[in-house]
């Protein structure tokens, strides 16, 4: 089922090239508990979008997710060498196909 997203924030909220960027989610899942799924990672730039990447949702995450409150958070590196506008998506599906939630942050460099 799909989780009802209690919080979601980047820190920090307007990167600079080579900052490290970490993105929190907080979210309350419903039945049934995860046990795999995907997690699609995609992207805009200026209005052009990136091909997305699918990985299996337990190689990103702790698996079983558990019915409840949940947290996570991911880091990585701010790219250099772009100006303008990005737009990053996270959105997660379990082993059913289902959506459990999708979060999506701007930026503006």
């Amino acid at each position: 089922g799909r989780a009802a997203v209690l919080g979601f924030d980047s820190e920090p909220v307007n990167p600079i090239a080579g900052d490290e960027v970490t993105l929190w989610v907080a979210y309350d899942l419903p039945a049934p508990e995860i046990t795999g799924g995907t997690a699609t990672y995609s992207f805009t730039y200026n209005g052009i979008p990136f091909p997305a990447t699918v990985d299996p949702l337990c190689d990103q995450t702790a698996c079983p997710k558990q019915i409840g409150f949940n947290n996570e958070s991911s880091s990585s590196t701010f790219p250099s060498g772009i100006s303008g506008k990005v737009v990053s998506s996270i959105r997660w599906n379990d082993q059913n196909d289902d959506l459990v939630w999708c979060v999506e942050t701007t930026w503006k460099v």
